[in-house]
């Protein structure tokens, strides 16, 4: 894959970057090589290269990331991830070590134990964090999970590790209720209150579904421990007519008691079916009136490829300003060989930012199964894993605060959302 970049000073494009994926199969990347294009040599030049090594059932077993450093004409590890997989290839130790610049090599970092009961499911994980000071490993965190009969997680504890009692002590704690259908009811955070020992209620997420269990709405709010009760924050509605979404509305709640509106985006479709425009509107507070901010218009091919997705904004309520145009070219392979109505996949993430719990709202046009992949801000992926409900919620509690990329596909379509772990 090769990107070019437009110089308006000549009038004609240039080289930019390339990027040369290796697999073993269809799936299973084992290299990923980034190249950046040299003006002065007009060559290509070594930049960051990823190697995955897989065992014999194709699960990634190392996961190396490199820089190319010029100083000594080669490769250097800058972080290293070695997987050890129990008899079921399930993630039994996780140990990650990164380039250490002082000591001049690869050092250890943490690594995480994982404990599964008969069914598969990850009771309990431990993360271990590397002390130069005793030159080995440290208790620093673990979490335990109570599963239910249908194998959905009930409760999620958190527990931090005190060197001075040298005794775990619990410090969040998730608990999820699901209603008869399955679906999520309420999520609840409690945070333990280590000075006097005891749960106190922060944050509430009550869900609400459709009768085929697409995502309604969601309601959040927060506990007031002065008056123990729970009270409006936010909350997410999705709007839908003829099994397509139309509307998305995003609201805050008021000490006045009212709802105030944030943010209001709107959809449309063609003739065919196929979303066409979607319009984005921000309410500025309950004394002003909507402004139309920005605008998508997609256009279609005759095989409902998308051919341009076109950006504009407006920021005074006036003229619609032209931000940008992108444009799609497609090998005969993809139009007559593909059954895509709509190659660009539209989905919600909820709430963004997150503490690491996201519900995610999938269209209606989306298969039955789907494949959803996480990447860090440099591309690295993270975690994937398969989707099976339209309206899944995805727990990435374990990742670090940050910026990652949520992307989901299913075969044909393809979309990606950018979320914010803070």
């Amino acid at each position: 894959e090769e990107s070019l970049n437009w110089d308006a000073t000549i009038g004609q494009y240039y080289m930019g970057s390339q990027v040369i994926s290796t697999y073993l199969s269809d799936t299973l990347l084992i290299s990923e090589l980034t190249n950046k294009y040299d003006t002065a040599i007009a060559g290509w030049q070594n930049k960051s290269l990823i190697e995955i090594v897989r065992n014999d059932f194709g699960y990634v077993i190392t996961d190396q990331s490199k820089i190319y450093d010029e100083s000594i004409n080669d490769w250097k590890t800058i972080e290293k991830i070695e997987y050890v997989r129990n008899e079921n290839s399930l993630v039994s130790k996780r140990t990650t070590s990164q380039y250490n610049y002082e000591q001049n090599m690869l050092a250890y970092v943490n690594m995480t134990e994982y404990f599964y009961d008969a069914a598969g499911n990850d009771t309990l994980s431990i993360l271990r964090i590397w002390d130069n000071n005793i030159s080995d490993w440290k208790q620093y965190s673990k979490t335990n999970k109570k599963f239910d009969q249908d194998n959905k997680v009930i409760v999620d504890l958190d527990n931090s590790w005190n060197d001075e009692l040298n005794e775990w002590y619990p410090t969040w704690k998730k608990e999820t209720v699901y209603n008869e259908y399955g679906d999520f009811d309420t999520i609840t955070y409690s945070k333990w209150y280590l000075a006097y020992s005891f749960w106190y209620g922060k944050d509430r997420h009550i869900y609400e579904f459709s009768d085929n269990h697409v995502l309604l709405e969601v309601l959040n709010q927060e506990y007031d421990l002065v008056y123990g009760v729970w009270e409006n924050y936010n909350r997410a509605i999705w709007e839908y007519e003829n099994d397509k979404l139309r509307n998305y509305i995003f609201d805050w709640w008021d000490d006045s008691g009212v709802w105030y509106h944030d943010t209001y985006t709107t959809r449309s479709y063609n003739a065919e079916g196929l979303l066409d425009t979607i319009v984005a509107n921000h309410f500025g507070s309950p004394e002003t009136s909507w402004d139309i901010i920005e605008r998508t218009i997609i256009t279609y091919g005759e095989h409902g490829e998308i051919l341009e997705l076109q950006y504009d904004h407006n920021h005074s309520n006036t003229n619609w300003v032209l931000e940008k145009i992108i444009s799609y070219y497609y090998s005969e392979y993809v139009l007559f060989n593909s059954v895509s109505e709509n190659l660009q996949l539209d989905f919600q993430v909820f709430p963004n930012p997150s503490k690491g719990v996201v519900s995610i709202s999938l269209p209606e046009m989306i298969g039955k199964r789907a494949n959803l992949s996480v990447f860090d801000i440099n591309g690295r992926l993270i975690k994937s894993l398969v989707l099976n409900d339209k309206s899944p919620m995805i727990d990435l509690s374990e990742l670090t605060k940050g910026i990652y990329l949520i992307n989901i596909s299913d075969g044909v379509q393809h979309g990606t959302k950018r979320l914010i772990i803070n």
